[in-house]
């Protein structure tokens, strides 16, 4: 099951290090110092070399050995026992075949030939000029390196299609400078080059074995001078980064190596992975004005990732290049010229575990301090941990060698869940039938019943208008009663099943159960008094109370279990129990008439097997995710709802009377470890300026599955606008609106477990939140805040007052003669619990909230006495937050 997850970092991470058929050799020289003349000896034999047949030609060659090695291994074809220019090959195959040495020296390839000799046996031959500056060698003390690569950019359809010429992306224009005019022809053929490809790619340029900036003009000392312009379609950059300048740190991975960080300025919109990027050391004397070698990779820690366009480079590689190359001479003026390819394949900046994205969204400078500098706030965004990160190591690793848990490491639970688990489902409408389009991580069996397990909710406009279980496993769900639930428009796509009255938890007993492993557990015990337990709950998940083995033995069919310690339950009077999340359970609160006390306050029920038989009643185990719908509405924990559970209280007015109101609780998941409640909203509030989270503090969203409620209605993201990104629509403003994560278990499809897994990702997002918030602007809407009407609630507290007038409550004389506060505490006593959740009494801000004595439209009565009395109770215990004059009449 963890394969989804990995299937998803296969196509979008991971940066296929052999892609680009990119080798590097040392192969050995086979003729002697001065090179061979027509003919040089390999392997018992004399080889004709290029310029066999012309008697006039008397250049000599170098011949290497490669090997028996086929030239498909490396990306292209020759004829056996023919000479091929390795310009040609290149051209030909849009390939690089660099040839250079220990200094970092390049010999131009249109000076060498490659061999399929006898018996596979790759060879080289390369001219021998005794003149040409190699910065401090020559041919014959040069230790060859060449290399192989062959960026798979130029492989893909829709990167052929645009190019000017599709056979031909890489161009080399070489002219050894004989007078001006060989000059001027060769800046002539390099604009030809330049025009052909106009808008696209770039050029490198070499005098000689050094690279070095355009020549800027023909000057005497260019005489002799082999002038090389290398230019590669790909290619979409060209950096320099000071030497001096360059923070260093000190790798982990790599231990005890030093390396420089090399970070590059924006944009950022994809991975620019290592292979596609090369690397030179210049003596950089001007803004245009350089000269330098090439960083060869010798081996695979000279360059690594540390995001995904930044860099570590090693800096005794950089040491040892600088003192081998007379070119690189004045520290001061040393850069590091980074030239950087398109590379094969197109990957974005997907999110993942450490963040990444989100430290992009700082200004380059912040983006290099929170790398290289002290801060310990987010120590993941360092250096030294990004280059061993699991995001990185995904990047670099052979297919093979890449495992489910190093992919949920890379991705974490925030990154993992957005993008193959997503709740938030888009309906696809073909003729009359609405199907809904299920996220990867629905389309799993369950292991015992080999059915698919979801719960699909549909929406209207907003509303909810039901919901069905679906047993299938295709992605394209049907929904089934179009009659009932209407013109569906959205819909969520949960794992698990519904049920109106059931819950997967046991108490008091070991627990043998597949889904344990598939769906997630918590373990949970409560003290006991008088044999009685408490109900208060605290999770003991992976203590010593209790014992997980996810694999069972042959005793029991190799079925999970969890397994008590009874002996440390009993000497500490505590009494367990086992939650299994593979059930969702959709509670009904009762109708609020006959009887209704003024106020909406309910325990969420069940039916389980409690002390010993089957009952209903209160569940107090609790659940990770609690949303309350009214009449369809979804409310907003915190100002429409309050959880205490199992109970609820409700103070959002209704828009329907009591007898029409209907209440409905869904619930689902595993609780907070820490609290043993449920996850609330990550913000709530009201919209200002039409925008959502105007609130001063940065929040992280997207990466995460979110469930946004404006209004009462759940909106997709391209319905609001955020504070944090400044696109998508506006809202009405001083609408409530609350975001709140789907915290959903990872087990059905990861090797993880949820809370864990949920909980690292949390602490990492508090910790991102709290250092971009003052480094990110914040959004300040221009016009004040222009409200049509405020959101209306309840206050409990008043209303089961008024509504117990009705019943005779204080009716014996009490208020017709002065009263004390110690007086109406003890008379209100029995509703003094209101007050917790009293959005007067909590001083809800009044610009956005209307507080309303009682829920109906129509004025309730009261006598003198009474109303006297209520505006006593409103300001001694409501904060003189309560308006009783358009919905009380005396009388």
């Amino acid at each position: 099951m963890g394969q989804i997850l990995k299937a998803h970092a296969m196509a979008n991470l991971w940066c296929e290090p052999l892609q680009d058929s990119q080798h590097v050799f040392r192969p050995p020289r086979l003729t002697l110092a001065g090179g061979a003349l027509k003919g040089a000896p390999v392997l018992r034999e004399s080889v004709p070399l290029p310029n066999a047949g012309n008697v006039l030609d008397k250049t000599r060659y170098h011949v290497y050995q490669i090997g028996q090695l086929p030239p498909e291994y490396f990306g292209f074809t020759i004829n056996k026992d023919e000479w091929v220019s390795l310009q040609t090959a290149c051209e030909a195959n849009n390939m690089v075949i660099d040839l250079f040495t220990q200094n970092g020296t390049r010999i131009p390839c249109a000076f060498g030939y490659i061999r399929n000799n006898r018996g596979t046996n790759l060879i080289i031959a390369i001219k021998y000029m005794p003149f040409f500056d190699m910065a401090g060698l020559n041919q014959d003390s040069a230790t060859l390196y060449v290399r192989f690569y062959q960026n798979a950019r130029y492989t893909a359809n829709s990167w052929n299609l645009a190019l000017p010429d599709p056979m031909s992306g890489i161009v080399h224009v070489v002219r050894t400078i004989q007078s001006q005019n060989d000059y001027t022809q060769w800046t002539a053929d390099c604009q030809s080059v330049i025009d052909h490809y106009v808008g696209s790619g770039m050029a490198v340029y070499q005098t000689d074995g050094l690279v070095t900036n355009k020549p800027n003009g023909f000057t005497n000392d260019l005489i002799g001078k082999t002038l090389t312009m290398f230019w590669d379609e790909s290619v979409k950059a060209v950096d320099f980064f000071p030497l001096t300048g360059l923070p260093t740190f000190t790798s982990d991975l790599d231990i005890n190596q030093v390396k420089y960080c090399v970070i590059r300025q924006p944009p950022y919109y994809m991975i620019d992975y290592h292979d596609d990027v090369d690397f030179y050391v210049v003596n950089r004397t001007s803004s245009t004005v350089y000269k330098g070698a090439l960083l060869g990779r010798l081996r695979s820690d000279v360059v690594r990732m540390l995001t995904h366009t930044a860099y570590a480079v090693r800096k005794a590689s950089v040491d040892a290049l600088i003192a081998a190359c007379t070119a690189l001479t004045g520290s001061s003026t040393l850069e590091l010229m980074v030239v950087v390819r398109e590379g094969g394949f197109v990957r974005g900046l997907s999110p993942q575990s450490n963040r990444i994205d989100e430290l992009y969204k700082l200004s380059y400078s912040d983006v290099v301090e929170a790398i290289t500098g002290s801060q310990t706030q987010v120590p993941e965004w360092k250096a030294v941990n990004l280059e061993k990160s699991a995001y990185t190591k995904v990047m670099r690793s052979l297919s093979d060698d890449i495992t489910d848990v190093m992919v949920e490491e890379a991705y974490g639970y925030n990154s993992a869940m957005r993008v193959i688990a997503d709740p938030d489902c888009a309906i696809e409408v073909v003729g009359s039938q609405r199907f809904v389009k299920a996220p990867q991580s629905m389309q799993t069996l369950d292991s015992v019943d080999n059915q698919g397990k979801r719960a699909v909710f549909v929406y209207v406009e907003g509303m909810l208008t039901g919901w069905f279980n679906d047993i299938g496993v295709y992605q394209t769900i049907p929904i089934v009663q179009p009659n009932t639930f209407g013109a569906v428009d959205a819909a969520e796509v949960l794992n698990g099943t519904v049920t109106e009255n059931q819950d997967s938890v046991y108490f008091d007993m070991d627990v043998e159960n597949p889904a344990l492993k598939q769906y997630g557990f918590r373990c949970y015990a409560t003290p006991m008094v008088s044999g009685i337990p408490t109900e208060n709950w605290t999770d003991v998940t992976d203590t010593v109370y209790c014992l997980y083995d996810p694999e069972g033995d042959a005793g029991n069919g190799y079925t999970p279990r969890v397994q008590w310690n009874w002996s440390l339950l009993d000497a500490g009077n505590l009494y367990p129990c086992v939650r299994i999340a593979d059930k969702i359970l959709f509670y009904t609160a009762p109708s609020l008439e006959p009887d209704y006390p003024g106020f909406i306050r309910f325990d969420v029920q069940a039916t389980f097997d409690w002390l010993g038989g089957t009952t209903t009643r209160k569940q107090s185990v609790p659940f990770g995710n609690v949303d309350v719908f009214m009449d369809g509405y979804s409310l907003i924990q915190g100002i429409d709802y309050y959880v205490d559970w199992p109970t609820i209280t409700i103070v959002k007015r209704p828009y329907s009377l009591p007898a029409d109101t209907v209440i409905q609780v869904r619930c689902y998941g595993l609780a907070d470890p820490d609290t043993s409640a449920n996850y609330g909203p990550r913000e709530a509030g009201f919209a200002r300026g039409g925008i959502l989270s105007v609130n001063g503090h940065y929040d992280i969203r997207n990466d995460r599955n979110i469930r946004i409620v404006v209004a009462g209605k759940r909106m997709l993201r391209s319905q609001v606008r955020f504070a944090e990104n400044g696109t998508g629509n506006l809202v009405t403003d001083g609408r409530a609106y609350g975001i709140t994560d789907y915290v959903i278990g990872v087990e059905n499809f990861t090797t993880q477990r949820t809370v864990p897994y949920h909980e690292q990702a949390v602490d990492l997002d508090e910790r991102v939140m709290a250092y971009l918030t003052p480094r990110l602007p914040a959004v300040d809407p221009i016009y004040p805040v222009i409200i049509e009407e405020r959101h209306d609630t309840v206050s409990p507290f008043c209303s089961a007052i008024i509504h117990a007038f009705e019943n005779d409550f204080l009716g014996a004389g009490q208020l017709t003669t002065p009263y004390t506060k110690a007086e109406t505490d003890a008379w209100l006593a029995s509703y003094q619990s209101l007050l917790e959740h009293d959005p007067a009494a909590l001083n809800a801000d009044q610009r956005y909230i209307m507080v309303y004595p009682h829920q109906y439209a129509d004025a309730m009565t009261l006598t003198v006495d009474q109303y006297r009395f209520m505006e006593f109770v409103i300001a001694n215990y409501l904060n003189n937050r309560v308006d009783l004059t358009p919905s009380i009449i005396i009388g």
